[in-house]
């Protein structure tokens, strides 16, 4: 249960900041995703480049693998000189994303709400305002048109996403103190009433 709530903090931190770059930085921000995205596809590129000339050639690799690692690094560059080839598979990703984490989201209430009956299934609201979001962005094409508004509002379902998720993590808590609370207390042992 630690690892679960450890991995659920983390994940609404970085969904946070995520979220709040989206909403801070709405214009531009698609742009600086895809740039970032190209790096990180030329520093693989590049150090299995380096790794596969290093190497002695009995012991190198296949010989696709320089390819693929070439093929990495054209990649990355063109993100990093063409973002706006990029730009519209992001917005679906980044959607994507946002409708993925919701129904986790509901799932994980599920499974709370499941274990502990004392919570209130109110607690189901909490999500819906991303996966409404997520829906607008979808399916209404002005919204998904304006590169802007929909950076603004995936920005505003991320962080929707995220406080809900650090209050997922206090509903987690209260239901582990509930069911502590209602598991029976040990009494004495039978062995020790034996003796007597």
């Amino acid at each position: 249960m630690k690892k679960f709530l450890e991995s659920t903090l983390l994940r609404a931190l970085v969904l946070l900041v995520f979220g709040g770059l989206l909403i801070a930085f709405a214009g531009e921000a698609s742009t600086w995703i895809v740039r970032g995205c190209g790096i990180l596809f030329i520093v693989p590129g590049l150090v299995a480049m380096i790794s596969c000339f290093r190497s002695v050639p009995e012991e190198r690799p296949l010989p696709l693998f320089p390819i693929v690692a070439l093929g990495s690094i054209l990649l990355g560059v063109i993100q990093i000189v063409h973002p706006e080839l990029f730009i519209e598979m992001l917005r679906y990703i980044l959607v994507g994303i946002l409708l993925v984490a919701t129904a986790f989201q509901f799932y994980s209430l599920w499974t709370i709400l499941r274990t502990s009956p004392l919570l209130s299934a109110w607690n189901y609201l909490g999500p819906v305002v991303p996966l409404i979001i997520g829906l607008v962005i979808l399916f209404y094409e002005p919204v998904r048109t304006d590169l802007p508004q929909c950076n603004l509002l995936t920005g505003v379902g991320l962080v929707a996403y995220a406080l809900f998720e650090l209050w997922t993590i206090v509903l987690t808590n209260r239901a582990k103190r509930l069911a502590a609370a209602a598991a029976p207390q040990e009494t004495d042992s039978p062995a020790e009433n034996t003796q007597e």
